[in-house]
């Protein structure tokens, strides 16, 4: 079975194939029994277990919660990836800083990004451009003319 069509992780299906060789080692036969069955049960043959014989069947009941429990779980990662691209193709390109001439008294200081889009920042992204550029211009004045006198231990 082609690992891109699982229902669950490849991981997880190397994990389960390697359960299965180490649980029945002793007999080559009964471990690709199971793996027929857990392929076919990935499948969608939710009655694979009655084909077996009752001491794989035993044994493939007891895997299967941990089957579906993958299954939901991949089920759910799945989904989480699929919203986080929608969501990525949802959102504009970039945002680009609000660039201002202090000189200019009549400089644009509305937070519309710059592409012209009509895209209104939100409060906190306005807010985290007016640190950045508060920041940037004090960096300037906040630096030491020279530097702090060196303690001395001695007396």
């Amino acid at each position: 079975m082609k690992n891109n069509q699982l229902p669950i992780s490849a991981k997880a299906y190397a994990r389960f194939v390697t359960r299965i060789e180490t649980a029945l080692a002793d007999s080559p036969t009964c471990i690709t029994a199971m793996r027929n069955a857990l392929d076919r049960y990935l499948a969608g043959d939710t009655s694979v277990a009655d084909t077996l014989p009752t001491h794989l069947r035993t044994a493939f009941l007891f895997l299967r919660h941990e089957i579906d429990t993958a299954i939901e779980r991949s089920r759910r990662a799945r989904e989480r990836a699929r919203m986080r691209r929608e969501m990525i193709a949802s959102r504009p390109a970039s945002l680009s800083p609000i660039t201002t001439d202090i000189n200019n008294d009549n400089a644009d200081d509305s937070p519309i990004d710059g592409n012209a889009t009509g895209f209104r920042l939100s409060r906190s992204q306005r807010r985290e451009q007016q640190r950045n550029v508060h920041r940037i211009s004090n960096k300037k004045r906040n630096k030491r003319l020279c530097p702090l006198p060196s303690k001395s231990t001695s007396k």
